[in-house]
């Protein structure tokens, strides 16, 4: 599901995924519609500056490569601290590998989905979307070895 949003005369495509989470790209990153409070970013390249007025996490991940552990254990548990009291964008450069990836793993580590389930509901709210290498095992490996912190809406 893709919402329209208009900023400074550019149109930009926003994926609601859940539960304040929501999937965007690089220019929705630098210009988030006001509706947003928070940006994770989740790409190594290009670097982007915080927005003004916005609370800003950044996991530098390359593209198409397996994510390492550590890094995305401290990325679910940015999500989880910044839950539910702000709109996440989880963005990286076009919003369909890094940042959906994420998302994934936030949905089976701290909502308990399976990764099937977060899969489908990622890519049903985001077409194109692509996970990044191994992902099904690393979210296997996080989950066993240390328990995410739940936000108050799970």
């Amino acid at each position: 599901m893709f919402g329209l949003f208009y900023t400074e005369k550019i149109c930009i495509m926003i994926s609601y995924i859940a539960d304040h989470l929501y999937i965007g790209e690089q220019v929705d990153a630098q210009s988030p519609p006001p509706f947003i409070s928070a940006v994770f970013w989740t790409a190594l390249d290009p670097p982007l500056t915080a927005p003004p007025d916005i609370v800003f996490g950044r996991l530098p991940l390359k593209e198409y490569t397996e994510p390492d552990l550590i890094d995305f254990e401290m990325g679910i548990q940015w999500l989880a601290r910044h839950l539910p009291e702000h709109n996440i964008l989880v963005a990286c450069r076009v919003g369909l590998g890094r940042s959906p990836s994420l998302i994934i793993a936030y949905l089976c580590c701290v909502q308990n989905l399976s990764f099937a389930e977060a899969q489908e509901l990622v890519t049903r709210k985001r077409p194109g979307t692509t996970t990044l290498p191994h992902l099904a095992s690393l979210i296997e490996q996080l989950q066993a070895i240390t328990p995410i912190p739940c936000p108050l809406t799970c």
